[in-house]
């Protein structure tokens, strides 16, 4: 099944992520190895993103990790498009070069035991979400993730966007 068979994509997805980030913060929070941003999204696909799409029997192939999506191009120096951590499509073959719009954006901010600047991948993480805000036209909902793991703490903070609208939608 495709997310645009569902009348009510956006809600289906906000249950996913609801349902799948309280574990993988349970797992992250089990092993302290996971140190880089893309071993963070992997994980978070893989093992928790994954499963959901199965119990809903929607298909893995709207999913992107690392995929292009259109962007608004606030100076003469800004791409038209740019890659973007996890990408979820209305349908199986949906992409950007179609002219389809995303379900939903993910981005990822990691701080960990080998972070040289934590200050700068806080600042990293304020930018995704005024990116998200900027292009929230551009796709129908966008998450902006932030996990932390200063000395023996681990912390997760996930804001969402719609409609140019900023909520935080989950605190670990």
């Amino acid at each position: 099944m495709n997310f645009d068979q569902l009348p009510n994509a956006v809600e289906v997805f906000d249950e996913m992520m609801g349902q799948s980030l309280p574990p993988f913060f349970e797992e992250l929070a089990g092993h302290d190895g996971y140190v880089r941003e893309h071993e963070i999204v992997n994980l978070f696909v893989f093992g928790h993103l994954v499963p959901q799409f199965q119990r809903r029997g929607l298909d893995l192939r709207q999913i992107g990790i690392e995929y292009p999506v259109k962007q608004i191009q606030l100076s003469s120096g800004d791409a038209p498009r740019t890659l973007r951590h996890l990408v979820v499509w209305p349908r199986v073959g949906a992409t950007l070069w179609c002219g389809y719009q995303p379900v939903a954006v993910v981005e990822w901010k990691n701080i960990s035991s080998i972070t040289h600047e934590p200050a700068q991948v806080r600042r990293g993480h304020k930018k995704d979400v005024e990116w998200l805000r900027t292009n929230s036209g551009l796709m129908q909902v966008g998450y902006a993730c932030l996990v932390t793991r200063c000395e023996l703490k681990l912390t997760f903070s996930c804001i969402r966007v719609e409609r140019e609208i900023e909520s935080r939608f989950l605190e670990l």
